[in-house]
């Protein structure tokens, strides 16, 4: 692509889709990957303050030196409303989507949460009582459908989430962590439930909804400027296991044999100063079973060291 080794040089980019880069504004303060880069056409859109351009523009903004382009008028205009569009991915849904699902269940107060919590992350059931849902949102807080937490026991998976919504490349939360002003340290869950009393105790959780931290969600992380992140994991063998994957240690089926691998691209401690949550103050094994004051103690030191 004519523009990648110019748009990788200079500009803070978060994710690449093709052509198309995405990332940080260099017009304003952005905590979000709200700029988009042409790496073929060499031409820019920004959805949060406005600006748009050729690289000549852009070159010049940062204060570099002439940048050889033969771009035609009219390619400039058509990649300029490509890059308008978003990107396939997920259906964005209308708020009102919510409003089938604006029930009350007992489930909620049944895991310690609050009405607070209840209404603060919109939390609702089905109107038959099958499931109870949790809404599910992108980094920018635009929504994604609702996460289905089937009630029969039997119910496999009991967990179902929106269709053509790919888990690893979101952060249940990230929507309200994008919202806190100056939020550099994070506490990383499994569930999402988890991640909500977290939030209840008084400090910015998310989940990552799976057993690994995958390299889209450290870009998530990346884009909301976080610099610290707690991993709160539950105390049994898959939590150990996700902590383990979250430094970069993995284990493979290589033949017969278990084979200890390091990724080091993975490593969240690459990227981030990285603590870790302890269970010495109490019995539960899951942050979604505690009560505010237990994960208080157990993240307490490492939320306040430096």
């Amino acid at each position: 692509m004519k523009y990648e080794s110019f748009a990788r040089d200079n500009l803070p980019i978060i994710t690449i889709h093709g052509t198309e880069a995405d990332c940080r504004c260099v017009f304003h303060e952005d905590s979000k990957p709200s700029m988009r880069f042409n790496m073929e056409l060499g031409v820019y859109f920004c959805h949060g303050c406005g600006a748009r351009g050729n690289v000549h523009t852009l070159a010049r903004h940062l204060g570099l030196g002439g940048v050889d382009t033969s771009v035609k008028l009219r390619d400039v205009y058509d990649a300029l409303r490509r890059i308008e569009m978003p990107h396939n991915g997920p259906r964005r849904l209308p708020e009102s989507f919510l409003s089938s699902y604006d029930l009350p269940h007992d489930y909620w107060a049944g895991r310690g949460l609050e009405e607070k919590t209840i209404k603060g992350f919109q939390l609702g059931a089905h109107v038959l009582d099958e499931f109870v849902t949790i809404p599910m949102r992108d980094i920018n807080g635009n929504l994604l459908g609702v996460i289905k937490r089937y009630l029969d026991r039997d119910a496999m998976p009991r967990y179902r989430y929106p269709k053509n919504m790919k888990k690893s490349h979101h952060l249940f939360g990230a929507w309200r962590v994008a919202k806190v002003k100056n939020a550099k340290t994070v506490v990383l869950t499994e569930g999402s439930i988890d991640a909500m009393k977290v939030w209840q105790a008084g400090y910015p959780g998310m989940a990552i909804l799976g057993s690994e931290v995958s390299m889209e969600q450290i870009k998530v992380l990346q884009a909301l400027d976080v610099r610290r992140v707690i991993l709160f994991f539950d105390d049994d063998k898959a939590g150990i296991k996700c902590r383990s994957a979250a430094l970069g240690f993995s284990e493979i089926r290589v033949g017969r044999e278990t084979k200890k691998t390091y990724r080091r691209d993975h490593d969240l401690r690459r990227y981030f100063s990285v603590e870790s949550a302890t269970y010495n103050h109490t019995s539960s094994k899951d942050p979604g079973d505690m009560a505010s004051h237990e994960i208080d103690e157990a993240i307490a030191d490492a939320y306040a060291y430096l």
